[in-house]
């Protein structure tokens, strides 16, 4: 069979891919390949089948875009995947050339069923058809499939291209994709099915394979039939995402998963921490996934939140970099488990990261926070909490400028700063006689280098400001 278009994939006798290297072996049905037990980012394994005509045309990943819409396919149209009892995380990524020779069966009606989100045909003219396809496919922009077929049952030289209009096939989106493959004695026929629906029927297909006098049915004559071809390879060229491959002499089931599905999706700070499994979990409806939750060194957990919910933990008090938490009872949908994470700070309130960033292999953190080692004047726990370098006596925390737009007075000063610092606090008085400071307006901090623009949108007439900061 072959599939074609700007991805294509191809069921066909031998000969199709002379050039793969991979030793074909007789097939033992039923035969599949989940991709569930490979490594990220390892090509589909030889021993399973699988050959690519050139390096790095096919591998495996976890991207969890394409897992999430794998999900969200499966929940949207009640559809059970063609291998339903492993999880769903992992996919086969096509941008070239890949092969199952499964070699051949003996089997006369058998069975390809496979999860496939393609890019659709784009050029002037069908794909070329090979001369050992017995199946072929394509996708238009439209969402037609492009199907290849012997005019006539037993007559090769009249291979045709035809489109089955109105089978809804999106251009990177999932669709489960069925074909039913009848050998005979001169010809085949096949039959191809979307998302477990009926067989596609069109005006040039047959009703039955037994019933060549009766046309607008599912029943179409493989090309290349003639030469007494049996299915032994299957093939995909372009690009394309890929799962749940499954080939069978038994009608595949096309029933939901009897158990409901949650998904947890982790959500963390890279810089902070993470949690353990991710980047998404699938687990059975009602189960208890267990979560480990860890600090990166001297980082912290602060919170921990099921979809926005805090977790009941007293994190304030129990300080910990590492939290085993166990989410009884998941319900089926989708959710989030979030962390959050602060650094560990000396008794005076700086940060140990900050610390360690500017003095590598500093032990002492309390000597570290009350050095001056740019002879500024200035100690470290004074440079952080402002957000100055305490390695440069030219980088000093001061409003770098100031002036009017639009009747507005504004504040510039250069600042970088840890992002779980609390705000710049900015102060006003209209007279320097004055003992007090009126607090006018905050500014948050930023983790990278920033030019903080400030404007006092109630300016008042002779006004003197200053910017204010505090202990975490």
């Amino acid at each position: 069979m072959e599939w074609t278009m700007s991805w294509k994939v191809t069921i066909a006798g031998w000969g199709v891919s002379a050039s793969l290297v991979v030793q074909a072996f007789a097939a033992a049905l039923p035969l599949s390949d989940s991709f569930e037990f490979q490594s990220n980012g390892s090509a589909p394994i030889a021993s399973n089948g699988w050959g690519m005509a050139g390096s790095a045309q096919a591998w495996v990943t976890n991207n969890s875009d394409q897992t999430v819409a794998l999900l969200n396919w499966a929940f949207g149209t009640g559809v059970g995947y063609p291998m339903s009892d492993v999880t769903h995380t992992q996919i086969l990524e096509v941008s070239g050339s890949v092969s199952n020779l499964f070699g051949t069966t003996g089997e006369q009606n058998l069975w390809f069923d496979f999860m496939l989100a393609p890019q659709a045909w784009t050029g002037a003219a069908p794909p070329a058809l090979s001369a050992s396809a017995l199946c072929a496919f394509y996708v238009t922009p439209d969402g037609d499939l492009g199907l290849a077929r012997a005019s006539e049952p037993g007559l090769p030289a009249s291979n045709l291209w035809t489109i089955l209009p109105g089978v809804g096939i999106a251009t990177d989106a999932w669709s489960r994709i069925t074909v039913q493959w009848v050998g005979g004695v001169d010809t085949a026929f096949f039959s191809v099915r979307i998302n477990g629906g009926s067989p596609v029927s069109h005006v040039s297909g047959w009703s039955a394979p037994d019933e060549t006098s009766s046309r607008n049915g599912p029943w179409f004559p493989c090309p290349n039939a003639a030469a007494r071809l049996t299915p032994a390879s299957f093939n995909l060229t372009g690009r394309s995402h890929f799962d749940d491959w499954r080939l069978s002499n038994v009608q595949p089931s096309m029933d939901p998963a009897l158990i409901p599905t949650a998904v947890i999706t982790p959500v963390t700070d890279p810089e902070g921490g993470g949690i353990s499994p991710g980047p998404l979990v699938e687990v059975p409806a009602g189960g208890a996934p267990q979560f480990a939750i860890q600090a990166l060194p001297y980082h912290h957990i602060t919170a921990l939140f099921t979809n926005r919910v805090p977790v009941v933990h007293d994190f304030m008090t129990d300080r910990t970099g590492r939290f085993n938490f166990v989410w009884a009872s998941v319900p089926v949908g989708w959710h989030t488990l979030e962390a959050d994470f602060a650094p560990d700070r000396t008794p005076i309130g700086t940060s140990i990261p900050w610390l360690l960033h500017y003095y590598p292999g500093v032990e002492d953190f309390d000597a570290a926070a009350l050095s001056d080692t740019d002879g500024d004047t200035v100690p470290a726990w004074v440079e952080y909490l402002v957000g100055t370098d305490p390695d440069d006596p030219e980088s000093v925390f001061q409003i770098a400028g100031q002036g009017v737009e639009g009747g507005s007075n504004y504040l510039i000063w250069i600042s970088r700063d840890e992002a779980d610092l609390p705000p710049f606090i900015i102060q006003r008085k209209t007279s320097l006689a004055s003992p007090s400071w009126q607090e006018v307006g905050t500014q948050p901090r930023s983790t990278h280098l920033v030019t903080n623009l400030w404007f006092d949108t109630n300016s008042v007439p002779g006004s003197y400001y200053r910017i204010e900061v505090q202990y975490p």
